[in-house]
């Protein structure tokens, strides 16, 4: 009986290794590799997935061409809690499963956040930077008396699903005063967690640190603009772990250039990877991670595990877990 094809769509040496995807995978079908350029084009991917049963997805564009042309496949799996990258809709008409690993990077995610907002709120990457260059008692004058603290401050998080909720139960650790933007989630739901459920307009006003925690939707593209970064505090800073596409770069740029606020730590960008000649690097002000503010070795672990037990589910004729599936309206269609 010949073995089902399993293609890394983001080629060799990516995170499906790093995850152990492969090894995971390795009885259950034949491991390809996309080439390397695959990793952003879907005109190249969409010539390398003919006769492919299962797509194991990092960054790749999964688009509607990428799809109409993998004329054997049965389940796209994203490697992460997120799946912009993937034509779900596309998918669904054709009756292929898209699983993912939800609920794996709360914790790393929520970590990482007040990471960012010490980091920022006491210039620890600036300090680093100006003491390498020889300027140790240049540094301290400048910060003597001049960074603060997150203890008592407001955190405001847009958000409140599973990330921004377990960041509610760290920041309580700081004294922290915490608000939630989110027209989904209930003030009953909120004010168990201890959180104050305001309008966008007061969190922007009224927040130290805001933290960005919601999908990347036509509601939410761009919404952090220029109007919005107006109305921050001056000493206020800003902590993207979405999408690159929830901010307004050309407006954030300005913000930071003119010190309408005080800092920003962007874990994403929009595109991805960010250009080369993108104004954000110039200011001392940003910090830039490469998407990886879940990736701990404890959430790497498990979305390799979660991700390989719902394709060898699928491959061998078994339903994936239903709180894995995105796009559980494909069920129909295999009636």
């Amino acid at each position: 009986m010949k073995r089902p094809i399993i293609l890394i769509t983001d080629g060799k040496d990516t995170e499906a290794e790093i995850m152990k995807v492969p090894e995971l995978l390795k009885d259950v079908g034949e491991i390809r590799y996309a080439p390397k350029e695959c990793r952003y084009s879907d005109d190249a991917l969409s010539e390398n997935v003919k006769g492919v049963e299962a797509l194991i997805v990092a960054y790749s564009p999964i688009t509607k061409r990428v799809i109409d042309k993998a004329n054997t496949l049965k389940v796209v799996a994203r490697l992460g809690a997120g799946y912009d990258n993937v034509d779900v809709k596309a998918a669904t008409e054709k009756g292929i499963f898209v699983v993912y690993a939800p609920r794996t990077s709360v914790e790393g995610m929520a970590e990482y956040i007040i990471g960012m907002m010490i980091a920022l709120s006491r210039r620890f990457f600036w300090a680093d930077r100006m003491v390498r260059k020889g300027k140790w008692s240049e540094a301290g004058i400048k910060m003597f008396g001049k960074d603060s603290q997150i203890l008592g401050k407001t955190l405001g998080i847009i958000g409140f699903g599973a990330v921004g909720s377990r960041l509610a139960e760290r920041a309580k650790a700081f004294n922290m005063r915490i608000v939630s933007y989110d027209p989904y989630v209930s003030q009953e739901y909120m004010e168990e967690h201890g959180v104050e459920k305001v309008n966008l307009d007061t969190l922007i006003s009224m927040a130290d640190f805001i933290s960005l925690n919601t999908a990347l939707t036509e509601e939410t593209r761009h919404l952090i603009n220029e109007e919005r970064l107006r109305k921050m505090k001056k000493t206020a800073f800003i902590i993207n772990t979405s999408r690159g596409g929830v901010i307004d770069e050309k407006a954030l740029y300005k913000a930071l250039k003119e010190e309408w606020i005080a800092g920003a730590a962007l874990d994403v960008t929009d595109p991805e990877p960010p250009k080369d000649d993108n104004p954000l690097f110039t200011l001392d002000n940003v910090i830039f991670t490469p998407h990886i503010a879940g990736a701990n070795k404890e959430r790497v672990e498990a979305i390799g595990k979660s991700i390989a037990e719902d394709v060898k589910r699928i491959l061998t004729g078994k339903l994936p877990r239903l709180d894995h599936l995105v796009n559980v309206d494909v069920l129909t269609k295999l009636k």
